[in-house]
């Protein structure tokens, strides 16, 4: 059975200590800038955006999150 995204809600919020707070569907949790920007990529390319910047925009070092 192949995969099927359903419609959830997502927030994003400046947190006051620095990081970036996230909601998906019912479940929040805080990040750090760089985990915030790795898991929106991850995100996108699940829905089929393309997330391919050039070289002008160098993506940061993949640390945390894994597609698949």
């Amino acid at each position: 059975m192949p995969e099927v995204l359903r419609p959830m809600q997502i927030t994003v919020e400046r947190d006051l200590s620095g990081g970036v707070r996230i909601g998906f569907g019912g479940v929040h949790g805080l990040m750090t800038p760089d985990q915030a920007f790795e898991y929106a990529m991850e995100i996108l390319k699940a829905a089929g955006v393309g997330v391919e910047f050039g070289k002008q925009f160098p993506m940061p070092v993949r640390k945390h999150f894994r597609g698949g």
